[in-house]
């Protein structure tokens, strides 16, 4: 039962190391130029649609600082079907001094 107990705990935390440490990291203070290839449409409201099945490339520019992890909010729009296309994420970052 110790065992399992250990183990489970061991899974956790210890395996999902880089989650937690993620928990920690700061949003962004700059403000980075975001530019999407040909395969997104770009919809009044903001949002963004891919309208392409081709390789598509989300590109962030002019970051001036680390950046640790990157999240993105994404939502199905035609529930009928579940698809996956790759989606490639370009970090056009200069070096920190």
């Amino acid at each position: 039962m110790i065992c399992l107990l250990i183990s489970c705990l061991a899974e956790i935390f210890v395996m999902n190391y880089r989650g937690w440490e993620s928990r920690l990291f700061q949003p962004l203070t700059a403000s980075p130029v975001i530019s999407f290839d040909s395969g997104f449409y770009r919809n009044e409201d903001g949002t963004v649609t891919a309208v392409a099945e081709q390789d598509q490339a989300i590109i962030i520019d002019q970051i001036d600082q680390q950046v640790d992890n990157i999240r993105i909010d994404l939502q199905c729009l035609n529930q009928d079907w579940v698809s996956a296309y790759p989606v490639r994420i370009i970090m056009k970052q200069e070096r920190l001094n």
